[in-house]
């Protein structure tokens, strides 16, 4: 369903078509939320990161490269250039406070996030770089765009449908409404889960 379709539906089963506004609002968040509920790996994304200056010791602000950005997966060197060149080994994602190994000195191969950049230590100049991370979704009305609302829209609809029940006091609608979205998450994760990131 595209975005007019899911506020439609959602107006049909609440019976609230007067809640237009509020009804669009619920739609949108709702999008989020249930992208946000796991690591779906239909929301994973890999792009292309090239450094000007090759470096030991690089990083970058994830958002410059891909607006979206959730979360990171994973970062393979790439060597070679940008069309003939070949991946390599995946660097380890650490948490920051593992960035010293058990003799105090630095980890090489590792990147982590330390606020809106991901710092990354190798042991070799790094030029290129497959980076693959979760995205969020478009929920502007202008650029709607979530795969849930079209290969899952109910996801969405009954979400959306809970938060209009709770609001207008229909706490009974508003139960029926989780426990449908419970339903479907469930066989979502059997067909759509991604391993959590570790970083």
């Amino acid at each position: 369903m595209n975005l007019a379709e899911l506020i439609a539906e959602c107006k049909a089963i609440t019976r609230r078509p007067d809640l237009h506004d509020r009804t669009q609002s619920a739609v949108l968040a709702a999008t989020l939320k249930v992208h946000h509920m796991d690591f779906w790996y239909k929301d994973l994304v890999e792009v292309t990161i090239e450094f000007d200056d090759p470096q030991f010791i690089s990083n970058f602000a994830p958002t410059d490269v891909i607006p979206r950005y959730r979360k990171a997966k994973y970062i393979r060197i790439w060597e070679g250039d940008a069309t003939s060149g070949v991946p390599l080994n995946f660097l380890t994602p650490i948490q920051i406070e593992q960035a010293l190994d058990g003799y105090g000195y630095h980890k090489n191969n590792v990147f982590y996030q330390a606020g809106n950049l991901i710092q990354i230590r190798t042991t070799q100049p790094l030029k290129r770089a497959l980076f693959g991370c979760y995205v969020h979704p478009n929920v502007t009305t202008s650029a709607y765009s979530s795969w849930i609302a079209v290969e899952e829209p109910y996801a969405i609809v009954h979400e959306a449908c809970r938060v209009i029940f709770r609001e207008i006091g229909a706490t009974e609608q508003a139960a029926t409404q989780e426990r449908l979205l419970a339903e479907i998450l469930t066989s979502m994760r059997m067909s759509y889960i991604d391993d959590i990131p570790v970083t």
